[in-house]
């Protein structure tokens, strides 16, 4: 749902329903449980995930145009699951024009998460629950995004079949924080504290081109 608030506002309404079912975990992720009788401290496992997955995401945003050719967007989205994950997301983006031929971009964006209700970083013992899992993207974690976009417009009188085109240069820089995932190549096994907590950065280039008709 979209609404023009005023001259210069438009805001919208979204909201999601999934649900997913079948083979849902990652073949490539095993759990770790405390072991003792293991010289590392812990002994690993197989996954296991609930066959069914339900979630909802509702988003609000808008945009606001500026006097010098400028605009101005923001949102807010809400994510939740029957997985126990709760989400939000914030982002911030402005938006320039420069001479009918060039588009600037700055954007922010802010994404936090809990963990589901069946993940965990180490388990007390093999089969502690009916579903387990030590899956990253089930884990809590923040990440914090700041990105810029450059866009040249061409063919402003079109080409045969093709009103416009533009060329892309996208980059984005990502800082990734985990809440309660630590880095297995440090952890001695004996407590859930003996190793980091996992981070990393991220630089995402994206360049394309897009033609319209």
């Amino acid at each position: 749902m979209s609404q023009v608030i005023t001259r210069n506002l438009i805001a919208g309404l979204t909201f999601d329903v999934i649900t997913d079912q079948g083979y849902l975990s990652n073949p490539y992720r095993l759990i770790i449980y405390f072991d003792p009788t293991n010289p590392r401290g812990f002994s690993e496992g197989d996954q296991v995930y609930p066959k069914t997955r339900t979630s909802s995401a509702v988003e609000a945003r808008a945009k606001y145009y500026l006097p010098y050719r400028a605009a101005l967007s923001a949102s807010y989205r809400y994510f939740s699951d029957t997985w126990g994950i709760r989400a939000n997301t914030t982002e911030l983006t402005y938006t320039q024009p420069v001479s009918n031929v060039w588009i600037l971009e700055g954007r922010f964006r802010y994404y936090s998460q809990g963990h589901a209700t069946f993940y965990s970083d180490l388990f007390p013992f093999a089969g502690a629950q009916n579903f387990e899992s030590r899956d990253k993207e089930l884990a809590a974690s923040k990440n914090n995004t700041v990105g810029g976009k450059l866009t040249y417009t061409f063919l402003p009188d079109g080409w045969k079949m093709f009103k416009r085109g533009t060329a892309t240069l996208d980059i984005s820089r990502i800082q990734f924080k985990y809440g309660d995932f630590r880095d297995i190549k440090d952890f001695a096994g004996t407590s859930e504290v003996d190793a980091p907590l996992y981070r990393f950065n991220a630089t995402v280039f994206q360049i394309y081109l897009s033609m319209y008709f």
